[in-house]
């Protein structure tokens, strides 16, 4: 009987030992669920308090670029304004400013002037063109900083050429003398930019499209503002181009984290550039 009566207590101290290891588990499993849960509710609110950061950051970074763009843009029309388009070969101190303001703003691919009867004067860095001229088969000089392209278009009765001629200038800003490539059909007069700005002294963003000149087969965006003659009449367009590429080697730099991709959407919802598209 006495026997009996311990295995029972000892039995009963068994299950209240069971109950209560039971017990203990499972505050413990409800503490670290509750902790789990609200660590990662914690975690989520970070993270989208990060992103909002991040991307309120990034934008005022393309805000500020693009400013930029269009300062320049604003500052070179009045010079423009000022000098004789025509004059090409002499306007060196011209196409300087051109390249320190292009290796200023790295994204801008390059910058032209168009003038009311066709002229195209563009202005490229070297490191930008050299794919181009290898596939035309032009070596530029040694020493080369700048690549300044001139379409001529000239009419010779019912016959319209367009000669299109290639100017190298060295670190010395020496212009070179031109060399002929062929003769083009490119008229940058029929572009919807060169039309919508001819009708505005405002500037003109375009809607993204394929470039179809020096960036043939890229696609971007291109900003221009009217030139006026001193009477007021529209006598040429100023542009500068700007790649998605460019936008994407942006969002790049710009990442908030290794982890972490950055894109631009469009109003019908195409992605038109990321930040791991050129990696």
């Amino acid at each position: 009987m006495f026997l009996k009566r311990r295995k029972f207590i000892r039995r009963i101290k068994t299950d209240i030992l069971f109950q209560n290891l039971t017990a203990i588990i499972l505050i413990v499993v409800l503490i670290v669920t509750y902790t789990y849960s609200s660590n990662s509710k914690s975690t989520i609110q970070q993270a989208e308090s990060y992103i909002r950061t991040s991307t309120n950051f990034i934008c005022q970074k393309i805000k500020m670029s693009l400013n930029k763009y269009k300062d320049l843009i604003n500052s070179y029309v009045p010079l423009l304004e000022s000098i004789d388009l025509k004059n090409y070969e002499n306007n060196t101190m011209l196409y300087k400013s051109f390249q320190s303001a292009l290796e200023a703003n790295p994204y801008l691919t390059n910058v032209f002037y168009v003038t009311t009867d066709g002229l195209l004067v563009s202005f490229c860095l070297l490191k930008n063109m050299e794919q181009l001229l290898n596939s035309i088969k032009i070596t530029p000089p040694d020493g080369t900083k700048g690549v300044i392209r001139v379409i001529l278009r000239k009419e010779n009765e019912n016959k319209v050429e367009a000669p299109e001629l290639w100017y190298f200038l060295n670190e010395n800003n020496t212009l070179s003398s031109p060399s002929n490539y062929q003769v083009t059909k490119y008229d940058p007069r029929s572009r919807p930019w060169y039309k919508e700005s001819s009708k505005t002294q405002n500037l003109v963003w375009s809607q993204i499209y394929t470039f179809t000149s020096i960036l043939k087969g890229q696609t971007g965006i291109t900003i221009s503002k009217s030139i006026l003659s001193p009477n007021g009449v529209v006598k040429g367009i100023f542009s500068a181009d700007i790649t998605l590429k460019s936008f994407s080697e942006f969002l790049a730099s710009s990442k908030p984290s290794a982890n972490g991709n950055i894109y631009i959407i469009d109003q019908d919802d195409k992605i038109v550039a990321s930040s791991n598209k050129y990696e």
